[in-house]
């Protein structure tokens, strides 16, 4: 029997792989594409961390059988490009503001009942997924040269909050766990 995400590792520890490279020198591909200048100049605050969690927490009791979490459709959708080598643009950013407006009602009732537009939402979602990437491998001691990815202002936060980052990204992580063990094939 073949485990899914939701085996003993859980994707909270794939997540966490697929920040660390390969080796010092592996190349990665782009994330962001180089002229999504909305993605690029996103700047993270505490306030976007605050909204991110009650998101998240506003949607702990949301269960559709067999159906992913809202917010967290949205985290692997965001994370899916990547594992293509597809560089976000800020087109992708419409795209995902589009879903949640027209889509599940709980995550458009959430993300808006948390103070935050659906683009909003969806930049602080993206930018916390690059952040992470810089947190987890400050915190395994390699070297953090500031993001490409992420606004000026941005990579300075993270050198102030990285452990806030990481904090909120592991509740996450874990609610992501939590959804690949509620729809694991029994």
């Amino acid at each position: 029997m073949r485990r899914g995400p939701g085996g003993a590792a859980g994707w909270g520890l794939a997540l966490a792989l697929a920040a660390l490279p390969a080796g010092e020198v592996a190349a990665q591909a782009p994330r962001v594409h180089p002229e999504a200048r909305e993605i690029r100049g996103y700047q993270l605050t505490l306030e976007h961390l605050g909204r991110f969690e009650q998101v998240a927490r506003a949607l702990d009791g949301h269960r559709v059988a067999g159906r992913t979490r809202p917010d967290v459709a949205l985290f692997l959708g965001l994370q899916a490009a990547w594992i293509g080598d597809a560089a976000w643009h800020d087109a992708t950013v419409d795209e995902a503001a589009r879903l949640i407006d027209a889509g599940d009602p709980a995550l458009r009732t959430a993300v808006h009942g948390a103070g935050l537009a659906s683009r909003d939402y969806v930049l602080t979602q993206m930018t916390l997924l690059l952040a992470h990437h810089v947190v987890v491998r400050a915190g395994h001691g390699l070297p953090t040269p500031p993001s490409p990815d992420l606004s000026p202002e941005t990579n300075a936060f993270l050198a102030r909050h990285g452990a806030e980052i990481h904090r909120v990204m592991t509740a996450f992580i874990r609610r992501v766990d939590a959804e690949a063990k509620r729809l694991a094939p029994r």
